[in-house]
């Protein structure tokens, strides 16, 4: 009859401060606002609490995926977050994907922690070349500037750059964090409880990262379930550093598949009323959908 975050070791925090992916919704058009008006985006979260945001203003200047010879656009931006790696980044480009960081620099100084999501777009020399260009902004972290398929690659973005370098979501299990880590490739370790292997699995690659005396900060836009099984992870280890959302999710589709809504306020998540188990239940109107497709993997 215990919360999970009490099964795995007992609470160490009431709260955690949660991060704005500036993902567009019908709610929010954080990703068209952070390319045409980032300052009033900045503010806008500001306003609501949160005082950190993460933004992809380079990922509209990397190859774009094709099918048949076309383009694939996707999104209301015209431009995909996936596609194969960029080797070339002109000076014109750089400077334009910056503005958006000067931008929320200027308007809100330093109240706005700003973290750079890189999507694996580019190759190890632009990398270098647009996390060289943030540092004199501070920003949080840079995350998956490349593919995170080389540790020792990892290792030399991390050297060439003062801007910390955070890894990544895309791996699973432990085995692959700790070439990460061993490599001293990461400042921040980043992993999404559901493709890594659950709860027992990112516990232990959270536990490695603090042998690395490192903080982790769990991954999102997986759904609410994902997030609640993350904020007892927060709620129960010491080095837990922020916890991913989107905040038009939040507040749209996630309030449409749990019984109650997640419970943050002022730009944190509250981890101190959690019920036993995750403490949430499938909404009821959800499960008498006529069209739910329903599928389990216990027997």
């Amino acid at each position: 009859g215990l919360p999970i975050c009490d099964l795995v070791g007992g609470r160490c925090r009431d709260s955690i401060p949660v991060y704005n992916t500036c993902v567009d919704t019908p709610l929010h058009d954080d990703q068209h606002a952070f390319l045409t008006r980032a300052g009033d985006l900045a503010e806008s979260l500001l306003a609501e609490g949160i005082a950190h945001m993460k933004v992809w203003p380079w990922d509209r200047f990397a190859p774009q995926r094709t099918a048949g010879g076309t383009a694939v656009r996707v999104g209301p931006a015209g431009w995909s977050a996936v596609g194969p790696p960029g080797h070339r980044l002109s000076a014109v480009d750089l400077a334009s994907g910056l503005e958006t960081v000067r931008a929320i620099r200027e308007r809100v100084g330093n109240r706005m922690a700003i973290s750079i999501e890189g999507h694996s777009r580019w190759d190890l020399p632009c990398a270098i070349a647009i996390a060289r260009a943030v540092e004199s902004y501070d920003v949080a972290w840079m995350e998956d500037m490349i593919q995170p398929d080389s540790a020792e690659d990892l290792a030399r973005l991390a050297r060439e750059t003062r801007a910390p370098q955070a890894v990544s979501e895309r791996l699973f299990t432990r085995y692959a964090f700790r070439e990460v880590l061993s490599a001293q490739a990461a400042h921040v370790v980043l992993f999404d409880a559901i493709w890594t292997g659950g709860l027992t699995e990112s516990i232990k690659i959270a536990t490695l990262a603090d042998t690395w005396h490192l903080p982790f900060a769990p991954h999102d836009c997986t759904g609410p379930v994902n997030v609640i099984a993350c904020l007892h992870l927060c709620a129960a280890l010491p080095n837990a550093m922020t916890m991913e959302i989107v905040r038009g999710f939040c507040k749209g589709w996630y309030r449409d598949i749990l019984d109650r809504p997640l419970d943050i306020r002022e730009g944190h998540a509250r981890l101190d009323a959690f019920a036993p188990g995750l403490g949430v239940a499938l909404a009821p109107a959800l499960l008498a959908r006529p069209d739910l497709v329903r599928r389990s993997s216990a027997r």
